[in-house]
């Protein structure tokens, strides 16, 4: 069969990655529900270690944010009950959170 050569161009659009460090509830953090709050855009994810039979994902979390270049609010829920807030954080980076 033929060779083809596939490119993903991607656009211009902004992103923030999430790594999560657990201490009380996992090391990994699995369980902890994280929020993000970009104007009137708000997104939520739960993380864990893989989406269907047999597979397995990056373990940061990955939010698009449009053209917004500021979080107005990162809200983790952690499995322990303990509950982070950060304000005002800088888009385009990967940022780790700690419980």
């Amino acid at each position: 069969g033929r060779n083809y050569l596939l490119q993903n161009r991607g656009n211009d659009n902004n992103w923030i990655k999430i790594a999560l460090r657990g201490n009380r509830s996992n090391v990994d953090g699995y369980g902890a529900k994280v929020k993000i709050v970009t104007g009137d855009l708000t997104q939520h994810r739960e993380h864990t270690s893989a989406h269907g039979y047999n597979s397995g994902n990056d373990p940061r979390l990955h939010f698009g944010l449009s053209k917004n270049k500021n979080i107005d609010l990162i809200e983790v829920k952690w499995p322990s009950g303990k509950i982070n807030q950060l304000h005002n954080i800088n888009a385009n980076q990967t940022l780790m959170i700690k419980e």
